[in-house]
């Protein structure tokens, strides 16, 4: 599974100031209740080039064997289920991650994401791969 944002940007010495999930209704994911669960978190670092501190805002989910998660913990479990390695032939996991550079908070970037999501997602999962399709492949 990817570094997520809370590893990678305390790599590069941002500081994660906060962090929450939410909920964005989308009918055409085919999720309980059409709720899909996504992971916003705030950080400030140093601006390489002017010296001065920055506030920007990371939301982001995955996908795996068509399945989708706001916790990198779970997809790695997921993703190690008995029937995943012992049966499946195939296993994928896609990492969405979307980039408020100026954000000071989740209030700002939430809304926009949500906006976002409900229209470029079910677009982008028609090229993305079909778990029950793949996962019948010999």
């Amino acid at each position: 599974v990817p570094h997520v944002p809370e590893r990678c940007q305390a790599a590069s010495g941002s500081v994660q100031t906060g962090s929450k999930t939410f909920e964005v209704t989308i009918p055409s994911l085919g999720l309980p209740d059409d709720k899909l669960t996504v992971r916003a978190s705030i950080f400030a670092g140093t601006d390489s080039q002017t010296g001065q501190t920055k506030t920007f805002a990371i939301i982001y989910f995955f996908v795996a064997n068509g399945e989708y998660f706001e916790d990198w913990k779970r997809v790695r479990l997921h993703l190690n289920l008995p029937q995943a390695y012992f049966w499946d032939k195939y296993s994928y996991y896609a990492f969405f991650r979307l980039t408020f550079p100026a954000a000071n908070d989740q209030a700002e970037c939430i809304p926009a994401a949500k906006r976002f999501l409900k229209e470029a997602l079910p677009e982008m999962i028609k090229i993305w791969p079909d778990w029950e399709e793949l996962s019948k492949r010999d």
